[in-house]
């Protein structure tokens, strides 16, 4: 039994062509655009500069969310590297008491998730949470869940105190999971450590994949149940 771990100004010119405006074309959409009559084909410069400033204004209002959501959905490297660019095979998110802790992600090779073929579970925290309480608290969870003895439980302890870091709000943690063989842990998309036990895996996924789960809205979504 092995635990592998690593945590230790470009200027644009108009050009007025003879007998035109430079300005009519912008002009001749902003009108299309608001309305006619709202603007004058003769604008003065300094007019014409504050709607450039302020369509370009417009348009990055209009684009941000569309980046946001890009970032936000990208398929983490990790999950690159082992089931290539895809959508998560299901996702869901964990609350306590009213306050979401993290937002969770699953993927798996083919259309559904087993412990015969390797998958990942990626989890997305929402607050700061110290590496002493993802121990004890996964270890708490294996006990309840598996019934495990306590020699078990004191090895498995030791292997996440290597791979697990302190999280803040927004960081990731992924566990893939390759059956019979070790988990491999990532944080923030780097490599925090491997347990190369093949009893683990099935013992430390089950904390989210099992019908005893706390976190229940997690898996009914990751099962698709509604």
């Amino acid at each position: 039994m092995k635990v592998f771990s690593t945590r230790h100004s470009r200027t644009l010119s108009c050009h007025s062509r003879a007998g035109g405006n430079p300005y009519s074309r912008v002009v001749e959409v902003y009108n299309r655009t608001l309305g006619p009559g709202v603007m004058d084909s003769r604008l003065r410069g300094n007019d014409i500069h504050g709607l450039f400033r302020k369509m370009v204004l417009l348009l990055l209002l209009f684009l941000l969310p569309i980046f946001s959501h890009a970032e936000t959905s990208a398929t983490p490297p990790e999950i690159k590297k082992y089931f290539g660019d895809k959508a998560p095979l299901a996702e869901g998110k964990f609350t306590w008491l009213g306050l979401k802790i993290y937002d969770g992600k699953l993927w798996a090779k083919g259309a559904s998730w087993s412990y015969d073929k390797p998958f990942a579970l990626n989890l997305k925290y929402a607050r700061d949470i110290d590496a002493e309480d993802l121990v004890s608290n996964s270890i708490d969870e294996m006990h309840r869940i598996r019934g495990l003895d306590e020699a078990r439980l004191a090895e498995y302890k030791k292997y996440l105190e290597k791979v697990f870091p302190d999280v803040n709000e927004g960081d990731t943690i992924t566990a893939i999971y390759f059956p019979k063989q070790k988990v491999i842990f990532y944080h923030n998309s780097q490599i925090s450590g491997e347990v190369d036990d093949p009893n683990f895996g099935p013992d430390f996924m089950d904390i989210w994949l099992s019908p005893k789960t706390k976190a229940t809205e997690l898996y009914r979504s990751l099962n698709g149940e509604k």
